[in-house]
This record gives C-alpha cells, sequence and structure tokens, in this order.
C-alpha cells in the first residue's frame, strides 16, 4: 500500500509550476561491478556504511548466489564460488531515491558517488537517467504519430508502443514508446508516469472506499460488483491534472555507454550536457518536408522546445528516508477500520489490548530483516522523547 504523506499532494494547491521545475532529471537504476577483492570497499568507500547494516541472504540474481542488502533497497550480490564475476552493486529506482536519503546524511551527492565508484574502478553495466515532464511539451500519442509518418530520424531501428486499458472502463493506465532494444547500449523508453501512478493511488482508494462499506455493512461483499467505483468519495481529493500531465523519459544507457555517463557525473559536470548530447545524437523529431534526405527537415517544434529547455537542467536529489513513521502511516491508511473494529470488541469483552500484544509479541518470530531494522529503530527511536501524535496524518515534536 502506498504511502500518501510522502508523495505529491492529491488536492490542487493552485500553485504554478516555474520553469525551473517543468523539468527534473534523476537518476534512476545503477548497476556496477567492481573486483573481487574489492568487497569491503564496496562499503566503506563507496557506500560509506558499515557491512553490519546488511543482511546477508543466500540467493541472488543473473548468476549470483548470495547477496548482502539494507531493508528493502541497495543489494549487493556476489558468488563465492565464481569470484571472477566480481561484486555487483544494483539499486533500482525506488532503491535510488532511498539512498539519496543516506548520500544527504553524509553531505555526498550523485557526482561524489561516480567519483569514488571510477576511483576504485568500477565498472559500470547500466545506469538510467529519468527526465520528468510535468507539463508535457507533447503527448505520447503525437509522438507515436510521428514514429508512424517516418518523421522521427534516429540511430534506432525499430520502435513500438504499449497502452494499458482497464476491459471494464476503457480507462487508459498509461501508454509507453520504446526506441531501441532491451539489449543495446542505448534505449530510450518515453512513458505517462502520471497516468500509472494514478492507477495505484484509485485503485488503494478503492480498496478503503469498499473496506469502509463492508465495515459499515452496505455491502456483504468487500469487491461488489454493483458499486460503482466512479463514485469513490476520496477520489475529490486526488488532483487529476497532475498525474494526467506527467510524462516522464528515461534514458537507458549499458556497457560503454553507461562508463561514459559515469564518468561525465564523476567530473561534476550537469546532467544537462550529458542529456542533450545522447538525446540528439540518437534521436530527433521532424516536420516532414520535401527534401530526400529526412535528415534536412525541420525539428518538430515541441522537440525542439524540450532540447532547448533541458539547457541547466541538473540531476535532482529526491531523497525518501524508510523509517517506523512510514510503516506508522501505513498503518493508518491500510487497516486502521479494520484494527478499530477489532480494538473496540476486545474492549467490550474486557479483554486488555496491552495483555493481548504482549502475546502477540511472544509468539511472533521476526525473520532477519526485521531483526535488524528493530535493532536500528531501538538506536534512535523516533518516539522517545521526540514525538506526540497530533492527528492521523501530523506528526510534531513534543512542546518544551
Amino acid at each position: 500500500m502506498e504511502d500518501y504523506a510522502l508523495k505529491p499532494p492529491y488536492s490542487n494547491t493552485g500553485a504554478e509550476r516555474t520553469k525551473k521545475e517543468r523539468l527534473q532529471a534523476t537518476v534512476d537504476w545503477i548497476s556496477v561491478t567492481f573486483t573481487c577483492d574489492k568487497f569491503h570497499e564496496v562499503f566503506t568507500q563507496i557506500l560509506k556504511m558499515p557491512e553490519g547494516q546488511f543482511i546477508f541472504y543466500d540467493k541472488g540474481l543473473n548468476g549470483y548466489t548470495e547477496c548482502y542488502q539494507r531493508a528493502e533497497f541497495m543489494k549487493v550480490f556476489i558468488n563465492q564460488k565464481r569470484p571472477e564475476m566480481g561484486v555487483l552493486l544494483m539499486m533500482s529506482g525506488t532503491d535510488c531515491r532511498y539512498f539519496e536519503s543516506i548520500l544527504k546524511a553524509q553531505k555526498r551527492n550523485w557526482n561524489h558517488f561516480f567519483k569514488d565508484c571510477i576511483q576504485l574502478n568500477g565498472h559500470f553495466t547500466r545506469i538510467d537517467i529519468a527526465l520528468d515532464d510535468y507539463t508535457p511539451y507533447f503527448r505520447l500519442e503525437a509522438l507515436w504519430k510521428k514514429v508512424k509518418k517516418q518523421e522521427v530520424v534516429a540511430k534506432f531501428r525499430k520502435s513500438r508502443i504499449m497502452e494499458e486499458v482497464s476491459l471494464a472502463s476503457a480507462e487508459s493506465f498509461g501508454k509507453t514508446i520504446y526506441f531501441g532494444s532491451n539489449y543495446s547500449r542505448q534505449m530510450f523508453r518515453f512513458y505517462e508516469k502520471g497516468l500509472q501512478q494514478l492507477k495505484k493511488i484509485k485503485a488503494d482508494m478503492d480498496l478503503k472506499y469498499l473496506e469502509e462499506l463492508y465495515q459499515a455493512k452496505e455491502i456483504t461483499e468487500r469487491n461488489d460488483p454493483a458499486i460503482d467505483l466512479n463514485q469513490n468519495p476520496y477520489y475529490e481529493d486526488i488532483n487529476f491534472d497532475y498525474y494526467q500531465n506527467w510524462n516522464r523519459y528515461e534514458i537507458v544507457c549499458k556497457q560503454e555507454n553507461a562508463q561514459e555517463v559515469a564518468y561525465h557525473f564523476a567530473t561534476g559536470l550537469l546532467a544537462d550536457s550529458l542529456l542533450l548530447s545522447i538525446m540528439n545524437d540518437y534521436m530527433r523529431v521532424t516536420n516532414r518536408g520535401t527534401d530526400t534526405k529526412r535528415s534536412r527537415w525541420k525539428t518538430w517544434r515541441p522537440w525542439a522546445q524540450l532540447m532547448k529547455d533541458i539547457k541547466g537542467i541538473n540531476i535532482s536529489m529526491k531523497p525518501k528516508a524508510q523509517t517506523i513513521l512510514n510503516s506508522e502511516l501505513w498503518l493508518r491508511h491500510s487497516v486502521s477500520q479494520t484494527l478499530f473494529v477489532y480494538l473496540k470488541t476486545l474492549e467490550d469483552a474486557n479483554i486488555s489490548i496491552n495483555e493481548l500484544f504482549q502475546v502477540f509479541m511472544e509468539q511472533t518470530e521476526l525473520n532477519p530483516h526485521n531483526e535488524k531494522r528493530l535493532e536500528t529503530l531501538l538506536q534512535d527511536n523516533p518516539y522517545k522523547n521526540q514525538f506526540k501524535l497530533i492527528d492521523e496524518s501530523v506528526i510534531l515534536k513534543k512542546e518544551a
């Protein structure tokens, strides 16, 4: 279940996005390998975190058989039987957001990270840069029409489009256009990020709405097909305009191209020159002309404006800390109705809630991940003499 408090606000505050905020670039995937003798240095020099904060798992992927993982993110893979595979550090987009909270606490940024990796002779096999466009320069369906009309001049040989649509309502959950192959050194992935996020948000709100109707005995089953979810009152809190006007353009770089990206950031250069270099080198959208050479056709105005506005863009940090407060927000938003009914029933039967929770704690055996998580939380307990709960979504420091 999503933590809504950590996402952009659903309601429209009336604020207009400035030109600077219109485009944001972020690191969205990292895969980098080091020689096996650099295993400990990956923690001390790259992540700058104690190995003890990572949990060992006897499983891996892509030929790696073991994994060291911190919380749900930041994975370090090894294969002790095949040391020539080296040490793989891999982070997905969500992992990168959590890692940014670590970087911020360490007073570092991505430039420092890439520089440290290069100094340790890291070999990058994949780096994704995501460019978020919050007031779209073009609709993806318009871009696809350009593809079909052969007005996209590119090094890529193929392009394809995918769209997810509800069979019940014909609502689109977003289109994705791919330029290039998953197996090539370079690929572009353009998609309607906002619509994908909107799908998740509405699904969570639908579950919450149906649960309330079920608890109120207005329906006899939680997934009653007779309920018109379009009348879900929680939809009023969603800023549909925000999510319906959010495109993402992902630049997927692999092997040599990924290494070049790492060198670029390691030198402290801005992201704009890198993005412009890659995008202009691989692709240009045009208006059909009379010249037999498509390379001489004029650039499509929306594409030209996008390229112009990329200038000055740098990698943004969107740190997302993973704390026990996130879990509390999930508990409040996801199961508060069921928990309320359960606790009231116990209260009516004169059963001590404290005694019941004590039984739960005695009978629950934590897995290694939650054992490490509890150990970390007890060292810096956010509830101990620091916070008090005000309402279901606001946590403030205690008054002196």
